[in-house]
């Protein structure tokens, strides 16, 4: 939880990467709760690049 979304971090691989170095840094997808309309549902609302 970052500042009341949930938020995901991943290493971004670029062509020729190992599985143990990936060199595209960090992208970061934050997700919102909303009501849908049989459950709530998670919304993506932003995405970073580091």
């Amino acid at each position: 939880m970052v500042e009341l979304t949930l938020a995901r971090r991943f290493p971004i691989y670029r062509p020729g990467d190992s599985n143990a170095k990936p060199t595209g840094g960090t992208r970061q997808i934050s997700y919102k709760l909303v009501p849908g309309e049989a459950s709530w549902q998670l919304k993506p609302v932003r995405v970073d690049t580091y």
